[in-house]
């Protein structure tokens, strides 16, 4: 594993696509993610309500949302 990340290339992209996916990794990072952007967007409702804010909680949304 350490070798495939040091040294890039796809020879053991399988390898580390594996280990990601028995860990649970995408799900705990996406999780701490989603609790991130909750916090921000609770952060943003203490401005003032307009389109910028508007945008912004929007973008929060949008960046948590989106998959590769």
């Amino acid at each position: 594993m350490r070798s495939a990340i040091q040294q890039g290339g796809q020879m053991q992209i399988e390898a580390v696509q594996e280990a990601i996916e028995k860990t649970g990794a995408i799900t705990y990072t996406y999780s701490l993610a989603n609790e991130e952007a909750d916090r921000a967007v609770a952060m943003l409702e203490r401005l003032e309500s307009g389109i910028y804010r508007d945008a912004l909680v929007a973008l929060v949304r949008f960046a948590i949302s989106r998959r590769y």
